[in-house]
Protein backbone atom coordinates (compact mmCIF):
# COMPACT_ATOMS: atom_id res chain seq x y z
CA UNK A 1 0.00 0.00 0.00
CA UNK A 2 1.20 3.52 -1.17
CA UNK A 3 1.57 5.99 2.19
CA UNK A 4 1.40 9.66 1.29
CA UNK A 5 2.28 12.89 2.52
CA UNK A 6 0.68 16.26 2.22
CA UNK A 7 2.23 18.96 0.83
CA UNK A 8 0.07 21.77 0.12
CA UNK A 9 -2.95 22.98 -1.99
CA UNK A 10 -2.47 24.84 -5.28
CA UNK A 11 -5.53 26.32 -7.43
CA UNK A 12 -3.34 26.10 -10.57
CA UNK A 13 -4.51 22.16 -10.93
CA UNK A 14 -8.62 21.65 -11.07
CA UNK A 15 -9.16 18.47 -11.83
CA UNK A 16 -8.78 15.60 -9.35
CA UNK A 17 -6.03 13.17 -11.02
CA UNK A 18 -7.78 10.06 -8.52
CA UNK A 19 -11.69 10.43 -9.48
CA UNK A 20 -11.26 12.91 -12.63
CA UNK A 21 -13.96 15.39 -11.07
CA UNK A 22 -13.33 18.57 -13.07
CA UNK A 23 -13.53 22.87 -12.39
CA UNK A 24 -12.56 22.15 -8.41
CA UNK A 25 -11.57 25.22 -6.44
CA UNK A 26 -8.45 23.77 -5.43
CA UNK A 27 -6.20 20.42 -5.25
CA UNK A 28 -4.46 19.09 -2.42
CA UNK A 29 -0.48 18.29 -3.40
CA UNK A 30 0.55 14.83 -2.46
CA UNK A 31 3.64 13.17 -2.31
CA UNK A 32 3.60 9.48 -2.77
CA UNK A 33 6.20 7.73 -0.67
CA UNK A 34 8.36 4.99 -1.30
CA UNK A 35 9.86 2.61 1.58
CA UNK A 36 12.27 5.09 2.65
CA UNK A 37 9.97 8.24 3.05
CA UNK A 38 11.14 9.69 -0.47
CA UNK A 39 9.02 11.34 -2.52
CA UNK A 40 8.46 9.33 -5.73
CA UNK A 41 5.97 10.93 -7.76
CA UNK A 42 3.06 14.04 -7.04
CA UNK A 43 -0.46 13.57 -7.23
CA UNK A 44 -3.00 16.30 -7.18
CA UNK A 45 -6.15 15.34 -5.83
CA UNK A 46 -9.51 16.88 -4.17
CA UNK A 47 -10.00 16.56 -0.91
CA UNK A 48 -12.30 14.25 -0.61
CA UNK A 49 -10.30 11.70 -2.97
CA UNK A 50 -7.14 12.92 -0.53
CA UNK A 51 -8.78 11.67 2.50
CA UNK A 52 -9.91 8.46 0.76
CA UNK A 53 -6.23 7.78 -0.17
CA UNK A 54 -4.68 9.00 3.15
CA UNK A 55 -6.99 6.22 4.79
CA UNK A 56 -8.04 5.52 8.08
CA UNK A 57 -10.81 7.79 10.08
CA UNK A 58 -9.11 10.83 8.07
CA UNK A 59 -12.18 13.44 6.82
CA UNK A 60 -11.56 16.07 3.72
CA UNK A 61 -11.55 18.66 6.56
CA UNK A 62 -8.99 17.61 8.12
CA UNK A 63 -6.69 17.17 4.83
CA UNK A 64 -7.39 20.82 4.23
CA UNK A 65 -6.14 21.56 7.43
CA UNK A 66 -3.00 19.71 6.87
CA UNK A 67 -2.47 21.05 3.00
CA UNK A 68 -3.15 25.09 4.67
CA UNK A 69 -0.46 23.80 7.18
CA UNK A 70 1.99 22.57 4.71
CA UNK A 71 1.32 26.30 2.87
CA UNK A 72 2.64 28.10 5.68
CA UNK A 73 5.54 25.95 6.84
CA UNK A 74 6.42 27.12 3.28
CA UNK A 75 5.59 30.38 3.27
CA UNK A 76 7.62 30.71 6.81
CA UNK A 77 10.89 29.06 5.08
CA UNK A 78 10.50 31.68 2.45
CA UNK A 79 10.00 34.37 5.14
CA UNK A 80 13.06 33.22 6.68
CA UNK A 81 15.40 32.58 3.70
CA UNK A 82 14.58 36.31 2.65
CA UNK A 83 15.39 37.13 5.44
CA UNK A 84 18.34 35.94 6.16
CA UNK A 85 19.71 36.77 2.73
CA UNK A 86 18.58 40.70 3.75
CA UNK A 87 20.79 40.45 7.30
CA UNK A 88 23.77 38.75 5.50
CA UNK A 89 24.09 39.82 1.82
CA UNK A 90 24.89 43.17 2.33
CA UNK A 91 28.21 42.02 4.22
CA UNK A 92 28.98 38.76 2.15
CA UNK A 93 32.73 39.64 1.53
CA UNK A 94 33.41 41.83 4.44
CA UNK A 95 35.24 39.55 6.43
CA UNK A 96 35.40 41.58 9.82
CA UNK A 97 32.29 42.89 9.41
CA UNK A 98 30.92 39.43 9.54
CA UNK A 99 33.30 38.06 12.68
CA UNK A 100 31.17 41.02 14.16
CA UNK A 101 27.82 40.57 13.73
CA UNK A 102 28.20 36.81 13.91
CA UNK A 103 29.64 37.13 17.19
CA UNK A 104 27.18 39.98 18.77
CA UNK A 105 24.36 37.34 18.11
CA UNK A 106 26.21 34.48 19.00
CA UNK A 107 28.46 35.21 21.92
CA UNK A 108 29.26 31.45 23.09
CA UNK A 109 30.07 31.00 18.86
CA UNK A 110 33.33 32.70 19.89
CA UNK A 111 36.20 30.22 19.27
CA UNK A 112 34.55 27.51 18.20
CA UNK A 113 32.74 28.73 14.76
CA UNK A 114 34.19 30.25 11.58
CA UNK A 115 31.92 32.80 11.10
CA UNK A 116 32.59 33.50 7.54
CA UNK A 117 32.22 30.61 6.90
CA UNK A 118 29.36 29.11 8.61
CA UNK A 119 27.66 32.90 7.12
CA UNK A 120 28.76 31.26 3.95
CA UNK A 121 26.43 28.38 4.36
CA UNK A 122 23.55 30.43 5.71
CA UNK A 123 23.16 32.57 2.65
CA UNK A 124 23.71 29.40 0.54
CA UNK A 125 21.30 27.56 2.21
CA UNK A 126 18.98 30.62 2.03
CA UNK A 127 19.39 30.99 -2.06
CA UNK A 128 18.77 27.68 -2.45
CA UNK A 129 15.99 27.28 -0.01
CA UNK A 130 16.72 25.22 2.89
CA UNK A 131 16.40 26.53 6.14
CA UNK A 132 19.12 25.77 8.26
CA UNK A 133 18.61 24.44 11.74
CA UNK A 134 19.16 27.10 14.24
CA UNK A 135 18.17 30.62 13.08
CA UNK A 136 21.16 33.46 13.88
CA UNK A 137 19.75 35.60 16.24
CA UNK A 138 20.71 39.68 15.18
CA UNK A 139 21.84 41.74 17.88
CA UNK A 140 20.06 45.16 18.38
CA UNK A 141 20.98 48.38 16.99
CA UNK A 142 24.39 47.03 15.10
CA UNK A 143 24.48 49.01 12.12
CA UNK A 144 27.47 49.10 9.49
CA UNK A 145 27.40 51.37 5.93
CA UNK A 146 24.36 50.63 4.14
CA UNK A 147 23.09 48.09 7.16
CA UNK A 148 20.93 48.41 9.77
CA UNK A 149 19.88 45.46 11.26
CA UNK A 150 17.27 45.39 14.71
CA UNK A 151 17.05 42.66 16.80
CA UNK A 152 13.44 42.67 19.18
CA UNK A 153 13.57 40.71 22.10
CA UNK A 154 10.18 40.71 22.54
CA UNK A 155 7.02 41.87 20.78
CA UNK A 156 7.21 44.77 22.84
CA UNK A 157 10.03 46.28 21.22
CA UNK A 158 8.78 45.32 17.87
CA UNK A 159 9.32 48.48 15.50
CA UNK A 160 5.34 47.36 14.26
CA UNK A 161 4.09 48.31 17.83
CA UNK A 162 5.66 51.20 18.38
Amino acid sequence: MASYRVRGTTDDVTTCQQCGKPELKGTVILDILDADGNTEDIIYAGTTCAAKMAGGRVTGTKIRQQAEAADYRRAEAVKFARQQISWWEPIEGDRVAIRELYFTANPSARGQVNAPQRVAEIIREAREGRRHQRPVRTPRGLTRPGLTLRYCATWDDHPART
